[in-house]
């Protein structure tokens, strides 16, 4: 595992990204809405398949993007928690998910 001052990259190839601010979703669980505290986002590397996505896109601009591949390299989080992330917490995602681009990539 190699830390970097904001994130985590794990042995497995994943980053783990740490929320300075914890954010909360609701999730039906046997028809019962309960809240679930995420205190990560641990993000997957990039496919095949997500640079075609991507090449697919027409962005307005590069944190357009950001957010497109923040959301789509998400593991197993909510997407109606993005909204809650805040700022700073959403620019290291940024961050992470762009350090798994070829330099010749990075937005």
């Amino acid at each position: 595992m190699e830390n970097d001052e904001k994130f985590i990259k794990n042995d497995d190839g994943t980053i783990t990204v740490p929320l300075q601010t914890p954010v909360t979703a609701e999730k039906k669980v046997n028809g019962e809405v309960q809240e679930e505290k995420f205190t990560e986002i641990k993000f997957r590397q990039f496919s095949f398949g997500d640079f075609n996505a991507l090449a697919n896109k027409n962005f307005k601009n590069d944190n357009q993007e950001a957010y497109f591949l923040v959301k789509l390299l998400a593991i197993r989080f909510p997407s109606d928690a993005f909204d809650k992330i805040c700022g700073a917490d959403m620019e290291t995602c940024m961050e992470a998910v762009q350090s798994f681009l070829p330099k010749s990539q990075e937005t």
